[in-house]
């Protein structure tokens, strides 16, 4: 049995504390804290939405220990399931090494065959990173798969935050809070039949600058 005495107690209310932190810190929902529009060939494609409990997910190429999601909202009309394959294996190809995706060819090829759907204007695509489980698929919050390798997030990160991003405007606006116009369209793309309306997604307010981990 510990015997207790003057130091035994402060050193257990440490411990408690610092227990208590960690797994607060571990269970925090992530906020929006990024936003950009993709486009190709000019042409806008969707809201790309970046979800975050604190700052690491900017410290590529390295891991998150936190949950990180990162979300797609669609904005035109219709996205065909070999342009949608297309668009996301090659993003994952272009800032990612070989050596890389070898070492994860199994949930590279489970990612590469879930990207086979076909999208519609409103539809949100969905990589919700678990630490410790993986990486969730989900579309319009049904889930479509889960790659059971957490080390494959940093890939998919790379894909907006790697050495080729979309571009130099996007690079920019995924690292920041959106403005109020840009902020209010992403949040009235909604599935079409979803009669989610606009005071319902108060949850989606931005982290204010002084709200933001340090």
């Amino acid at each position: 049995m510990l015997k207790m005495n003057a130091y035994t107690l402060p050193l257990l209310l440490t411990l408690n504390l610092f227990c208590y932190a960690a797994s607060s810190e571990e269970t925090t929902e992530p906020r929006l804290v990024g936003l950009a529009i993709q486009s190709n060939f000019k042409v806008p494609i969707f809201y790309a939405a970046i979800y975050a409990s604190n700052d690491e997910y900017q410290s590529y190429p390295f891991l998150p220990k936190h949950r990180i999601r990162m979300e797609s909202r669609f904005i035109v009309n219709q996205f065909s399931a070999r342009q949608n394959h297309e668009h996301w294996v090659n993003s994952v190809l272009v800032n990612n090494s070989k050596t890389e995706l070898k070492k994860m060819s199994e949930a590279f090829l489970k990612f590469s065959e879930l990207m086979k759907v076909k999208l519609f204007k409103g539809d949100h695509l969905v990589f919700d990173f678990i630490p410790e489980k993986g990486i969730d698929v989900l579309i319009n919050n049904e889930l479509k798969g889960t790659i059971e390798n957490p080390d494959f997030q940093k890939v998919l990160i790379a894909c907006w935050f790697g050495r080729r991003p979309p571009s130099k405007d996007f690079s920019q606006q995924i690292r920041e809070l959106p403005a109020t116009d840009l902020l209010n369209k992403y949040m009235e793309t909604q599935p079409e039949g979803s009669g989610v309306k606009q005071n319902q997604l108060s949850q989606l307010k931005p982290v204010a600058k002084a709200d933001q981990p340090g």
